[in-house]
Parts: structure tokens; C-alpha cells; sequence
């Protein structure tokens, strides 16, 4: 997990939180490329990673190991 703090939709801090989930393959939750490009390059911030910006890239980041 991250440093960023979870929040509730009113802002304040979610200290519930005991587990996340990670959907990457969509067998749960299909998420177009815009959501994945969303995604993805909030986790590279966290890490200090420039963002990808080129869709390609991204729809190789997120299928490919």
C-alpha cells in the first residue's frame, strides 16, 4: 500500500480500510483505457515514476507481464 491516505466521499480519512483488491485482468470490473491510464500512472507518482502517456503503452503495461 501506498502513503496516500484513503478518503470517504464527504473527505474526511477512512481508517477501515483492511485489505484492496486489484482487478487486473477485468474479471471483476472492466476498466476502458482511460481508467487504466488513470490508475496506472497514479501508482507511478507514487513511486516517482513519470506517467506514460501514449495508450499503447499503457495497454502494454497493463497485460503484459
Amino acid at each position: 500500500m501506498t502513503q496516500r491516505q484513503i478518503k470517504t466521499r464527504r473527505g474526511k480519512l477512512d481508517n477501515s480500510v483492511k485489505a484492496v483488491l486489484f482487478d487486473m485482468d477485468g474479471t471483476l470490473v472492466q476498466l476502458r483505457t482511460a481508467g487504466r491510464m488513470v490508475v496506472l500512472n497514479e501508482t507511478l507518482a507514487d513511486f516517482g515514476n513519470p506517467p506514460l502517456t501514449d495508450a499503447a503503452q499503457v495497454e502494454k503495461f497493463w497485460f503484459t507481464s
